[in-house]
């Protein structure tokens, strides 16, 4: 399952995790994407894939150790 939007306290939005269907999933998510990012409706095409969805989130782990 992809890992979609913007991960909780940072200005890092995240599409990645397609696995092998990425280019199937691409037009739908390009635009979901790019309302989200320029604050449009994303409608209900992000939903339950948020990159905070999993409590233990090694993308967001990553970032904030970064720093």
């Amino acid at each position: 399952m992809p890992y979609l939007g913007r991960i909780t306290d940072t200005g890092l939005y995240t599409a990645v995790g397609f696995s092998g269907h990425g280019f199937q999933l691409a037009p739908a998510v390009g635009e979901a994407m790019a309302a989200l990012v320029t604050g449009g409706d994303p409608a209900d095409l992000l939903d339950g894939l948020h990159p905070d969805r999993t409590q233990l989130n090694p993308v967001a782990a990553a970032w904030r150790n970064a720093g």
